[in-house]
């Protein structure tokens, strides 16, 4: 978790409730991860947000676990009903992070010295 850069979302989708809860509580106290989510039910959300009182955790940075994980009310159960839920919410997420720090206007590309001018002959034959 250290090594992973501020900004980063989180998704934890094991096979295994112990290694998922590991996960969460190295992953929870990183107030700078964009999110941190936990594929799951809400009654597991209710256990590992009790284990994490447990063990000390903050209740601020318990309140930053997002599971289930998956767009609200988007509903079903298969696999890739599942994927395109969370894959919805993951955009949000950027989108959000996107508001909340806008990026840093690039220069035109006339004359910016970042390329050949390929994208400038490209726009005008077009």
């Amino acid at each position: 978790m250290a090594s992973l850069p501020a900004g980063t979302i989180v998704l934890v989708m094991t096979h295994d409730h112990q290694i998922d809860f590991d996960i969460i509580a190295a992953a929870l106290p990183r107030a700078d991860f964009a999110a941190v989510g936990l594929i799951g039910s809400e009654t597991k959300r209710v256990r590992f947000v009790r284990r994490l009182a447990r063990i000390g955790m903050a209740p601020d940075a318990i309140d930053r676990l997002i599971c289930p994980i998956g767009v609200p009310g988007a509903g079903g159960k298969l696999p890739a009903e599942i994927a395109i839920s969370v894959a919805a919410q993951v955009l949000q997420i950027q989108q959000r992070m996107k508001v909340m720090r806008p990026m840093p206007e690039r220069p035109p590309a006339t004359g910016c010295g970042d390329c050949s001018g390929e994208c400038i002959r490209l726009a005008v034959s077009a």
